[in-house]
């Protein structure tokens, strides 16, 4: 006998074992020594610590395009740990700095939640569209 029950939080974001999108631990690894290697390559060109900060936000919320939604989440923390310690730290020392470690945290968390969402809500649109192609052509 089976019930027709909602989907948990949990099982709802958790990857499918047909999903194609690579694995988080591998894309949230990737993101992290891309941030790592701008981050470098900012300080050394004698950038804005903005403008570092931003491209590490960006390289955050494109990442999440792959991810499920609590491995969006992670990400967003360790990218609001390398900017904070790397960007407006010195050395990895990590303090708080107020109104814009708030507008950071914002940022990150806001983006990839917003990215990893439109990955999946596009995929339901297609795969709702191919359903509806294989019932017309039955």
């Amino acid at each position: 006998m089976t019930t027709n029950m909602a989907p948990s939080l949990w099982s709802d974001l958790r990857r499918e074992p047909d999903d194609p999108r690579p694995p988080g631990p591998l894309v949230i690894g990737l993101a992290f020594a891309a941030q790592l290697g701008l981050v470098g390559v900012a300080q050394v060109a004698d950038l804005p610590p903005a403008a570092a900060g931003v491209a590490v936000v960006v390289v955050a919320v494109i990442a999440s395009w792959w991810l499920t939604l609590p491995s969006a989440m992670w990400l967003a923390l360790v990218s609001m740990l390398v900017v904070n310690g790397f960007v407006e730290g010195t050395l990895g020392q990590l303090s708080w700095h107020g109104v814009t470690d708030v507008y950071l945290v914002l940022g990150l968390f806001l983006g990839c939640a917003l990215a990893t969402e439109l990955r999946r809500d596009i995929d339901q649109h297609a795969s709702a569209g191919r359903q509806r192609s294989d019932i017309k052509d039955a």
